[in-house]
């Protein structure tokens, strides 16, 4: 018979008669049951003495109360664990400080956290060393007049820098731009730092101050200016009217010098040359006798008066021989110019008195 049968069955009694019997057959239910386990990613969970991993589905099979099968279907959830990367930065040579650890620059390692689930995360940390340079320039000099302007070279995007300048003349509303007009000599101080991490950099710059306007004496008593400017010439400390030009011819014996002024409005000054008009100062004439002139190699000075250092000058007013005699005055010099190409130099000679300055002319060919 099978669960849910019902049957009659006929027996014969001892008194002969017959005796019935009616079966009813109930079928007992077996238990299915579902469960889920979690486990943490690469380990395994114990059930029922079997250990199980993360993804498994297994049935299991028990003994009812009423003696039926109980089927228990067990699935093995696995649990993520999280692995995430993280970059940090900080200033060259420093260190930075994460979950506790002390970290440099160039530094990656991994640290372990337990999540929500009791699994673990990994956090892999990565520390990246910033380099923050800054270059403020090379040491310059000032122009003979006007200014220079100060360029630096950085190293980052100058929208994540703070920039400082410091020096002769900066105004605080002005101090904070890349490039500075300088007017001034002196040194001048960069400060970079990145406005992020804080890092911080100092370079300096030297501005060395202007040369002084070279005049020279191009006959006894003419003197001149370098050329492209505006002129003011003064004489003994006095302004002297109307001298406002490259040129101007002394005459009177004393100290000289002019100022000169650019377009920008700049100015510099010559240092005082002492110039003797000859025939206002019959005690200071000096006989000079240069030669040969032209000279293709070497020329010879014979002067009346001790010669105390001579100086010879291209026609653009640049030096390109000096001697000095000190205290060993002399009387007579040679002077080798076979080097030096053909053109017009202007010698100026250094008396114990006056300046008096001769035209030379160098022909060697070159």
């Amino acid at each position: 018979m099978q669960g849910g049968d019902v049957e009659t069955f006929t027996f014969a009694s001892a008194s002969g008669c017959d005796s019935l019997v009616t079966v009813t057959v109930n079928e007992l239910q077996s238990f299915q049951t579902a469960l889920t386990l979690e486990t943490c990613s690469g380990e395994s969970i114990i059930f029922n003495n079997t250990e199980l991993q993360g993804g498994d589905v297994e049935t299991f099979t028990f003994a009812s109360a009423s003696g039926c099968d109980s089927l228990v279907t067990v699935t093995v959830n696995e649990l993520q664990s999280f692995q995430t990367a993280l970059t940090l930065e900080t200033c060259a040579g420093e260190s930075i400080i994460f979950n506790d650890t002390e970290l440099q620059g160039g530094d990656v390692e991994t640290f372990t956290f337990a999540s929500a689930s009791g699994c673990d995360s990994l956090v892999t940390v990565t520390v990246n060393e910033y380099m923050l340079t800054v270059n403020a320039g090379n040491d310059v000099q000032l122009p003979l007049t006007g200014t220079i302007s100060l360029v630096p070279t950085l190293s980052d995007n100058q929208n994540e820098l703070d920039i400082t300048w410091y020096g002769v003349g900066i105004l605080a509303e002005n101090a904070h731009t890349a490039t500075q007009i300088i007017s001034e000599a002196g040194t001048y101080v960069l400060e970079i730092q990145n406005s992020n991490l804080g890092c911080t950099v100092i370079d300096t710059v030297v501005v060395a101050p202007r040369d002084a306007v070279t005049v020279l004496l191009i006959d006894d008593n003419v003197l001149q200016a370098p050329e492209g400017y505006s002129y003011q010439w003064y004489f003994n400390g006095e302004l002297i009217e109307n001298a406002d030009a490259a040129t101007y011819t002394a005459q009177q014996s004393g100290n000289y010098w002019v100022v000169i002024t650019d377009a920008a409005g700049f100015s510099n000054s010559s240092e005082p040359m002492q110039v003797n008009v000859v025939g206002l100062q019959n005690d200071n004439e000096i006989i000079l006798q240069i030669a040969p002139n032209p000279s293709g190699g070497v020329f010879y000075i014979n002067s009346s008066q001790p010669l105390l250092a001579w100086e010879l000058y291209n026609v653009l007013g640049g030096l390109v021989l000096e001697k000095q005699y000190f205290n060993n005055v002399a009387f007579d010099a040679n002077v080798d110019i076979c080097h030096l190409p053909d053109g017009m130099y202007f010698l100026q000679l250094y008396h114990t008195s006056v300046v008096s300055t001769q035209h030379l002319i160098v022909k060697t060919g070159k």
